[in-house]
């Protein structure tokens, strides 16, 4: 039964580690680009209130994307009901950022910088703000889960430590 109860020990310490590195820690690294990409639409779209060139549309535009793709990457990390929740809430939020994106884009165009303005300071503002909330929910949450790993794989090495000393009495 020693055997056995180290075997069993040791397999769930090989799982907890690749739970946390393999799953857990790559979201919160997607998480952290996601935040990346937040402030730097958000720089740009305010950028483009000052200089409504090209090169501002072109790095708002590329951001934009970069922060799309990296929520529609993150949704293929997790399996939890908690990260599901949270990832709901980020969508919409990122969609009321993008759907208000393009009426300010509208506003520039037609010459209405004061609409644009408005837009960025109200409703871009708040779909970012919502955003970063909800991202910071994803990491305390994972941070968390990491800390229940961190627990569950002490005590199965403690476990793993006694069985080996109980073999070697």
């Amino acid at each position: 039964t020693t055997i056995v109860t180290n075997y069993i020990s040791v397999k769930n310490i090989e799982s907890n580690i690749d739970e946390a590195l393999d799953s857990r820690v790559v979201q919160i690294r997607r998480i952290d680009n996601i935040r990346f990409a937040l402030g730097m639409q958000g720089l740009y779209a305010r950028a483009l209130m000052l200089d409504n060139s090209s090169t501002n549309l072109e790095n708002f535009k590329t951001y934009q994307t970069m922060l799309d793709d990296e929520i529609a990457h993150l949704k293929t990390l997790f399996s939890s009901k908690e990260m599901e929740s949270y990832f709901e809430q980020m969508v919409i939020h990122n969609d009321d950022f993008n759907n208000k994106a393009a009426e300010m884009l509208s506003a520039l165009d037609r010459g209405n910088l004061d609409k644009a303005i408005d837009i960025v300071n109200d409703d871009l503002r708040d779909a970012n703000a919502g955003i970063l909330s909800t991202s910071e929910s994803m990491v305390q949450y994972q941070q968390e889960q990491l800390e229940a790993i961190k627990k569950d794989t002490k005590k199965s090495i403690s476990t793993t430590i006694s069985a080996a000393f109980f073999v070697l009495i």
